[in-house]
């Protein structure tokens, strides 16, 4: 068992420090506060833009059939 573990744990090691230093290239920093984004609202643009698209495609099928 430890013939196999002794590689696999090595193998671990490595490429969590690949990963950790892919990170860091990237500029993920964990300890900074991280930005949140609201999410957007339904409004009344939204509502008609709906409805006109339903209503195309309503009257593209009744006139298909």
């Amino acid at each position: 068992l430890l013939p196999l573990a002794v590689p696999l744990f090595a193998g671990c090691l490595h490429r969590a420090d690949t990963l950790a230093l892919a990170m860091e290239a990237r500029g993920f920093r964990g300890a900074v506060h991280r930005t949140q984004m609201d999410p957007p609202a339904f409004g009344m643009r939204d509502a008609v833009a709906f409805a006109l698209l339903a209503a195309l495609i309503a009257v593209t099928f009744l006139r298909g059939a």
